[in-house]
C-alpha cells in the first residue's frame, strides 16, 4: 500500500511537474502524509524516523511542519521536496531545521541534506522558483521577519546559503537589510545558520 501511494504521489514515470515548482502544501494532505513516515538525518549526522509526523526520544521531540515546496529539483522526471522539521524539548522550540529530500525510481525519499536555519519561528513560506530555495518565516526572538535564500548544489546535494534579508525597526520604520552569506564549508558552530554538509 505504502509503495502505491509512493509510485502514485510522487509519479516514478516520465511526467513532468510544472505545477509543482512553488506548491505550500497543507497539513493534511496525501503528499505530506507520506512525508510523515520517512527518515531524516539532522545536521550533524543523527537519523531520526518519523511516525505520522512525530519523533519521541526521552527529552525531545521533532515535528514536521505542514509547509511543503515540491519541485523537481534535479530535472530527473521525480517529484523532490523541502521540508521544516522543527526540534522540541518539555514543549520549548529549539532548533528549526530545512530538509531536502528526492524522489527516485527505487521508491524511496531521500534526505540528502539538512540544515539549521532558526529558532522560535512561526513559517510563512516556503518556495522553490528558478532554482532558489526562499524560507520566509517570522522570528519571534527577537520579533522581526525573515527571509533566508538557498541553491542547490547538484554535484554535492547540498544546500547552499544565498542570502539571509531580515526586518528590522529602528524608531517606526521598517527597512529591509540583505546580507550575504558566505558559506562555511568547515561546519563553523560559531555560526551554527550557515552549517553546510559535504
Amino acid at each position: 500500500m505504502k509503495n502505491w501511494l509512493l509510485t502514485s504521489i510522487i509519479g516514478f514515470t516520465s511526467i513532468n511537474f510544472p505545477l509543482f515548482q512553488t506548491t505550500v502544501l497543507a497539513q493534511n494532505n496525501d503528499i505530506n502524509t507520506l512525508l510523515k513516515d520517512t527518515i531524516y538525518y539532522l545536521p550533524d549526522g543523527e537519523a531520526i524516523t518519523l511516525s505520522g509526523g512525530r519523533y519521541e526520544t526521552e527529552n525531545k521531540v521533532f515535528v514536521l511542519s505542514e509547509r511543503v515546496a515540491i519541485a523537481d529539483i534535479n530535472n530527473d522526471q521525480f517529484q523532490d521536496f523541502f521540508v521544516i522539521l522543527t526540534e522540541l524539548q518539555q514543549g520549548i522550540e529549539l532548533n528549526n531545521y530545512i530538509a531536502v529530500l528526492l524522489g527516485n525510481n527505487d521508491q524511496q525519499l531521500d534526505n540528502v541534506d539538512t540544515l539549521f536555519i532558526d529558532n522560535e519561528i512561526d513559517m510563512e513560506n516556503l518556495t522553490w522558483t528558478e532554482q532558489i530555495l526562499t524560507v520566509e518565516f517570522m522570528a519571534n526572538s527577537p520579533d522581526r521577519q525573515k527571509k533566508l535564500q538557498y541553491h542547490f548544489d547538484l554535484d554535492s546535494e547540498t544546500l547552499i546559503p544565498l542570502t539571509l534579508e531580515t526586518e528590522k525597526k529602528p524608531g517606526d520604520i521598517f527597512i529591509r537589510e540583505p546580507d550575504i552569506i558566505k558559506p562555511d564549508f568547515n561546519n563553523n558552530e560559531e555560526n551554527p545558520s550557515i552549517r553546510i554538509q559535504l
